[in-house]
Formats: C-alpha cells, structure tokens, sequence
C-alpha cells in the first residue's frame, strides 16, 4: 500500500515480491501437441499446419542441434518441411509446416518427433482419407438437397461433413 501526502513524498510498503530466475541454457517448447487433418482424398494433399518451435530458455537455441524424424505406422502419408529453421533467441520461435498426404483410404496415424539435447518432444498426426474414387459434394439442409438431377447415386455421408452442414459421396469409376 503506498500513500502520499500531498506533497510528491510517497510512504508505503510491499507485502510480498517475487522473481524468477531465467535460466542460462536453451529450452526448447513446441505446440501445439496434436494435429487432425480434414478428411483428404488418397493422393492429394492437405493444407499445411504448423508446430511452432520456441526457446523459452535462456542462451541461442541452435537449429542445427534439432532432429526431427516421423514415427508409427502411416509415416509415408505425413511430411513437413524444416527450412525455415533458424537459431532462437530467448523468447523466438519458428513454424515448421506438416502436411497430410495420404496414399490410400481410411484412417492414418504418426508422430513428429522433434529431439533436442537427447530429449523428444512429440506432436501426434491423425487424418482420414477417402478413396480417389469416391466424389464428395456438401451442402446445406436435408439429404438429397433441392435440385440434385440424380441423388439415386449418391450416399449421405454420416461420419464427417466434407463442406457445409452436411456431405454425400457417390462412387466414380475413374480418379
């Protein structure tokens, strides 16, 4: 509580002050922990989403001492791109871009691991794919929407929306 007496002169006290320390070596930090990916279809690629790397140590994170590598069982349908990696300052950071690029349907899986100073630091990678096949229309409203010629073909779709509120996919003999 700090008072005056109307002359500039300020009395008072503080009833408790804390600090913390930086340290004096690089930690590194990356989120977010998990990516989803929309659902993609087998051989197309998704839109890129970013791990962000940040020193929230003290001292210059060297980008030459991070490996990253992909593990699990779906590595092939998952890749990112480290070059815009550069060395970090305390408090810098850095985005490296993963992508979802299935090469066949269903549900895939992997792991980015990113190791630093003998440690991993793990962001996990899920998607689904839809065979090259298949076509996907979305929409709004009811199923088979107003002015579809032929919705016979078509099937709702009823595990994800592919665009709008909701989406059908029919069959197509060429990709």
């Amino acid at each position: 509580v700090f008072t005056s007496d109307g002359s500039g002169v300020r009395d008072g006290w503080a009833a408790a002050i804390s600090s913390e320390l930086l340290p004096v070596v690089p930690i590194l930090s990356h989120s977010p922990a998990a990516l989803a990916f929309p659902l993609t279809k087998a051989g197309e690629s998704s839109a890129a989403q970013d791990v962000t790397i940040t020193n929230i140590g003290g001292g210059t994170l060297l980008n030459a001492d991070i490996r990253f590598s992909l593990s699990g069982s779906d590595t092939a349908d998952f890749s990112y791109n480290t070059t815009n990696l550069q060395d970090l300052e305390t408090g810098q950071s850095f985005t490296v871009p993963v992508s979802f690029i299935p090469q066949s349907a269903g549900d895939k899986s992997a792991t980015l691991v990113i190791t630093y100073d003998s440690e991993d630091y793990e962001a996990a990678l899920t998607g689904s794919a839809y065979p090259a096949t298949y076509v996907f229309e979305g929409f709004e409203g009811s199923f088979p929407p107003a002015g579809w010629a032929n919705p016979g073909s078509w099937s709702k779709n009823t595990y994800t929306y592919y665009a709008g509120t909701s989406s059908a996919y029919k069959y197509s003999s060429s990709s």
